[in-house]
This record gives structure tokens, sequence and C-alpha cells, in this order.
């Protein structure tokens, strides 16, 4: 009677180390909410995604921990399969969380590298525009050129018609004066 009560003990111990890790993963992380930032949803994914690795490992760790207890246990193997189900949940999640951490270290590390690769693209596209604006032997017209010639050429034109009266007058004086010295030569 002992053993069978040892065994369904111990498959009470195991079923409750299974299940708890397995609802915690069935729970809704909250990340796909549409009142959250962009931000606020990475950041629930990520720890979602902690949590699933976590309660994986310990998992992973209860079942193996529990089977090496009952094979190593001797004559006492549900109380050594319940012991070893324990520590092994502990090592399997305490694993689990060093494996979380350095998933969520390389995710920021590829978001970073990722950012700085952006930064390096609209570096480069400004860079090509430049050495394309200032190749020898190409004659581009830069934009702030362009706009200055825009705002010159109302001006230019006013100014082309102001010299074609002043030329026009000065002929016009011209003639006068002309037209005077010839009747000063005629009265002389």
């Amino acid at each position: 009677m002992s053993g069978l009560m040892q065994s369904r003990w111990l498959r009470a111990v195991m079923a409750g180390v299974l299940c708890v890790p397995l609802l915690a993963g069935c729970a809704d992380s909250g990340a796909n909410d549409p009142n959250l930032t962009p931000e606020q949803r990475r950041i629930r994914a990520q720890r979602a995604e902690q949590d699933r690795t976590v309660g994986g490992g310990a998992i992973a760790g209860a079942v193996v921990g529990g089977l090496l207890g009952a094979l190593l246990g001797g004559n006492n193997r549900g109380g050594a399969a319940a012991i070893g189900a324990v520590a092994g949940a502990a090592v399997g999640g305490a694993g689990g969380y060093y494996v979380a951490k350095r998933k969520q270290r390389y995710a920021n590390e590829n978001e970073r590298l990722d950012s700085m690769a952006a930064d390096v693209r609209v570096d480069n596209q400004q860079m090509a525009q430049y050495v394309a604006d200032h190749q020898p032997g190409k004659r581009r017209e830069r934009p702030d050129r362009e706009r200055a010639k825009a705002i010159k050429q109302p001006f230019a034109e006013i100014g082309r018609k102001a010299h074609a009266r002043i030329d026009g007058v000065e002929r016009h004086r011209l003639h006068q004066d002309a037209g005077q010295k010839i009747l000063q030569i005629g009265a002389d």
C-alpha cells in the first residue's frame, strides 16, 4: 500500500510541477493589446518569450530529474523521483532563465545593429547624392541654385527693362544734344 501511495503522491507532484509552467505559458501576455504602444508590445512579447523559455526549462528539468530520481532512488523511488523532479525543475528553470537572457541580449543587439545599418544606409545615400552633385565634368544644378535663379529671374527682367529705358533715354538725350549742336553750328 505504501508503494501505491508514493506512486499517487508522485503523480500528483509531477502533475503539479508540469501544469504550473504550462498554465503560465497559456496566459495571455497582452502583447496584442491595441491600446499599447509598439514599444510596450515589443517588451511584453519579449517577456512572454522569456516566460516560455524559463517554463520549458523547468518542465524539461522536472521530467529529467524525476526520471533520474526514480531510476536512482533505490527502495524509495517515489520520494527520490519527487525530489529529483523539484531539483530538476529548479535547475531547468535556471537554465531556461539563462537562455532567455541570452536570447534577449541577442535580440537587443540585433535591433541595435539594424538601427546602425539603417543610419549607415541613409548616410551612404546622402554621400552618393553629394558625390553625384560634385562630379567633375558634370554640370548639375543644385536645388539652391535653381531656387536662387527663380528668385533672381523677375528682378533680372526688371533690370533689363530698366536698362532698355535708360538706353532709350540716353539715346534720346544724345539726339537732342546732337540736334542742339547742329542748331548752334547753324546759328554761328
